[in-house]
């Protein structure tokens, strides 16, 4: 197992990546329709999982991430103008981010029509019929999202 450590990270993640997608290819080929949305219901939960707690993570990494490089400065006298550029810019790419996602989220929309969101809705509706899958997903609370407009 030492040897996979010795691996750099890019790799490890680029060969992650590989594996994903032949494993996808190989399920939609090999496997029939219902057998394949058995299997992927399954191994959805592991994916599904991991996006949660990646989400969880990230805004507390950034804060603290801040924190700990103003408070390795040590002297404040040094946070004065470097401090405040730091700030703006985080200020600024952040409002940028938010922009653009909420200009993606939009747009991502606009193509659905009516039917489609409906079938979206039926088609998962039931996506976690384990109750193993259902307790771990409990474990990590989903966003809050917008309530959808009404058919």
């Amino acid at each position: 197992m030492a040897w996979w450590f010795g691996v750099k990270l890019w790799k490890r993640v680029f060969l992650g990546l590989i594996l994903g997608v032949i494993f996808g290819l190989a399920v939609s080929q090999l496997m029939e329709a219902a057998a394949a949305e058995a299997l992927l219901a399954k191994v959805r939960v592991v994916g599904d999982v991991f996006i949660r707690l990646i989400r969880m993570i990230v805004v507390p990494l950034v804060f603290f991430t801040l924190v700990a490089g103003i408070y390795a400065m040590g002297d404040p006298k040094k946070l004065g103008t470097i401090g405040l550029k730091a700030f703006v810019l985080y200020l600024l790419t952040t409002f940028f981010a938010n922009l653009l996602g909420l200009a993606m989220g939009t747009l991502k929309q606009l193509p659905l029509t009516l039917p489609a969101r409906r079938f979206y809705a039926l088609r998962h509706a039931d996506r976690y019929n384990s109750r193993a899958a259902q307790a771990l997903l409990a474990l990590v609370r989903e966003p809050e999202a917008a309530p959808e407009e009404a058919p």
